[in-house]
């Protein structure tokens, strides 16, 4: 990385310094510079070097310099004229003697440029600066108010933890840093090491303060609040440097960042807790803002909380243990008995549900509902059965979309069994009997159960925790236009009751036109099934992209157009779709013509949705998975596992659309 420096200065204000000790100066601060960039990028910033001009004069005098923008282009231009190339550098630096501008300010900087008045200027305001031509914006502290944390009182700028707050570039020494956001936001780190939280789990958060990058792991983790997003991060060696700093100390725990396009805010979770002097209380009153392990942190108006839990270390990395709960969408409907007798009541977020008198078979049902219509032909509904009981092995408790409320009606459901078995079923002709797939899953609760519908295709899903689902199969069914969803419960026959526990009960109302999304994965020059997109290993159509170069196609000339071409890589292949927040269906084709393909998968939205699947040669394999999309991206990696060959390949890819978040 190349930087200018330009020496300029007024017929009516020389510098008192010669061009040589303005030189021994500059060279200092730019040693300054490159050893706190070098280090705070995870060295991908190498080197800055530096150039300097010899004395350049302004034209008119210093008064005519009080908009800074003038002063620039100005400066540029003598400096061009003197025979320097401005297309040689990345930055460009102005210094000159201290002069009153429109506004105030010790130094200043933007994308590309830097003004640096006085003689005397000081390290920490040249590396601050340097962020400002990197792109970056401020670093503010977000203080609490009547015991509130966010949102509260945003500090403009005088975050003191960080070297993009103002009062941070004043204490460079060992204590300021450059947080995660901002080292995302100039590349320095990708969304490999940063996921995005999308379920409820516990996350290990590694240290990011290294002096270079780790292999893959979570550096810290993004969670979108009421469309803000917020990121949590881990910064164990500030904890001890401020520590050592003063008795004030630092708490340990997780920092929290909103971020908000170019500028950050650190949430203080100790809010007024430091009663120093006015000068120095806003730097140190954040000091203390990290959340403590065992303290939870709910957002305003969400369900989404943080709990940091515990801390540990790894070859020499630190790390600390945080729950994050996003939360799931309520569900509500109606109660009503189909020909049978029952109740349902609410607790504590799940549902209770009583249900006797007769069984969910053959050409008519007896049970109990508690449903909604969906007001489209597409949707999804999901539970967790957490327990049932019931007087026989076929007591039912589960999920159904259902043409209407008849006991005859058209309907898809999938259940756990009182054994914990989990089934589906279906009837797709009004008043015909019901068929049925094989029992799955093995015996006892809790199992997740799933339906999703598309068009007139209906897949029902089971999983052991809630995130990665395994696919029982699909139907060909119609329901109608605006079927209902619900949960669905009932006893064999009279003589029985079933009652059951549910909860995380989620529903999706779909679109009646979905969006859906084909392409083809291969060469250019390749036959292109109709219908479908183009993605060559080098190219591909407009809102999807390759997140890694390197990457090769081949078209073996056998198979129709979607099988007999491919793109293929030998590490994790990444590959961003953005498209609309909502529940999609991903179908993947995979097989070579020429040879067997062994432990393939799909990682989405950082999940492993299908793993070691295996093809003989001139074989193609068809799975498909459902995943959530909250943030604009579906985030894809085509994973292989060691066997007997080290690749992985992507013959197509299907997206389509099921359902809205609501």
């Amino acid at each position: 990385m190349d930087i200018l420096y330009i020496r300029g200065e007024f017929t009516d204000k020389p510098m008192t310094i010669n061009n040589q000790t303005w030189r021994n100066r500059l060279n200092t601060l730019n040693v300054s510079l490159n050893r706190y960039w070098v280090k705070h990028s995870y060295k991908k910033i190498t080197a800055i070097r530096a150039t300097y001009t010899q004395e350049l004069t302004f034209p008119g005098v210093s008064g005519d310099y009080m908009d800074v923008h003038k002063l620039r282009s100005t400066a540029r231009n003598m400096a061009s004229n003197a025979g320097f190339n401005l297309q040689d550098y990345d930055h460009v630096v102005y210094s000159y003697p201290s002069i009153k501008h429109s506004r105030e300010f010790g130094a200043l900087g933007s994308p590309g440029n830097i003004w640096l008045p006085g003689e005397n200027p000081f390290d920490g305001g040249l590396i601050h600066e340097f962020g400002h031509a990197l792109g970056l914006g401020h670093a503010h502290s977000i203080e609490g108010a009547s015991g509130v944390i966010y949102p509260g009182e945003v500090r403009g700028g005088r975050d003191g933890l960080f070297m993009m707050g103002s009062d941070g570039q004043g204490r460079i020494g060992d204590y300021s840093t450059i947080n995660l956001p901002m080292r995302y936001q100039t590349k320095f780190i990708d969304d490999r090491y940063i996921p995005i939280a999308k379920t409820d789990s516990t996350y290990r958060i590694w240290e990011f303060e290294l002096d270079t990058l780790p292999s893959v792991r979570n550096l810290g983790v993004r969670v979108n609040v009421n469309g803000e997003d917020f990121w949590i991060s881990y910064a164990p060696k500030m904890a001890e440097r401020w520590a050592n700093f003063d008795s004030a100390g630092f708490a340990r725990g997780v920092l929290v960042h909103r971020k908000n396009n170019a500028v950050t805010s650190t949430l203080d979770f100790t809010p007024g807790s430091f009663n120093g002097t006015k000068n120095e209380e806003d730097f140190k009153d954040t000091r203390d803002g990290a959340l403590q392990i065992g303290s939870s942190y709910n957002f305003p108006n969400s369900n989404v909380s943080i709990r940091p839990k515990s801390t540990g270390s790894a070859g020499g990395i630190r790390f600390i243990d945080v729950e994050i709960k996003i939360g799931n969408p309520s569900f509500s409907g109606t109660a009503r008995n189909i020909g049978g007798a029952g109740s349902t009541t609410e607790i504590n977020g799940g549902f209770f549900i009583r249900s006797s008198g007769g069984d969910i078979w053959n050409n008519a049902d007896t049970f109990h509902y508690y449903s909604h219509q969906t007001g489209s032909r597409n949707g999804d509904i999901r539970a967790k059965v957490e327990s049932i009981n019931s007087g026989h092995q076929w007591g039912k408790s589960g999920v159904m979309l259902r043409q209407n409320n008849s006991d005859t009606a058209k309907n898809v459901f999938v259940y756990v069994r009182t054994d914990g078995q989990v089934g589906m079923q279906w009837r797709n002709t009004t008043g015909a009997r019901s068929m049925s797939k094989s029992l799955v899953g093995g015996n006892g609760t809790p199992k997740w159960v799933r339906v999703s519908k598309s068009g007139n295709k209906a897949t029902g899903y089971y999983s052991l925790d809630g995130v990665n689902w395994l696919t029982i199969g699909s139907v060909n069914i119609q329901l109608g236009r605006a079927p209902s969803m619900g949960l669905a419960v009932s006893s064999l026959n009279d003589s029985n009751e079933t009652t059951t526990l549910m909860t995380g009960v989620q529903g999706f109302a779909g679109t009646n036109n979905p969006e859906v999304f084909k392409y083809d994965f291969g060469k250019a020059t390749s036959a292109l099934k109709q219908g479908y997109q183009r993605v060559t290993a080098s190219t591909s159509p407009n809102n999807i992209v390759w997140g890694q170069s390197g990457l090769q196609d081949r078209d073996r000339g056998v198979g129709d157009s979607t099988e007999r071409d491919f793109v293929f890589g030998t590490a994790g292949g990444i590959l961003r779709k953005f498209l609309t927040n909502g529940v999609w269906e991903v179908t993947w084709i995979m097989g070579d013509g020429h040879y067997a393909r062994d432990g393939q998968g799909v990682k989405a939205e950082g999940r492993v949705m299908l793993s070691n699947i295996a093809t003989p040669k001139g074989v193609y394999t068809t799975r498909s998975f459902i995943v959530e999309v909250k943030d604009g991206v579906l985030d894809l990696e085509f994973l292989n596992a060691p066997g007997g060959n080290n690749l992985w390949l992507v013959n197509a890819l299907t997206l389509t659309k099921i359902s809205e978040i609501n």
